[in-house]
């Protein structure tokens, strides 16, 4: 397990991939959530339509 995390670790693309499934992830989350609420962040709307 950590000879994987290492390994992980010393190729660049491997981390900005698993970062990059954890933003998505996140996102999607807070999407489903609410969207309407999570555009408005995104964009920087303001208004409490």
């Amino acid at each position: 397990m950590i000879n994987m995390m290492v390994e992980a670790l010393q190729q660049p693309v491997v981390l900005w991939m698993v970062l990059a499934g954890a933003v998505l992830a996140v996102l999607f989350e807070a999407y489903k959530a609410s969207p309407d609420a999570l555009w408005g962040d995104i964009l920087g709307d303001e208004s409490n339509d």
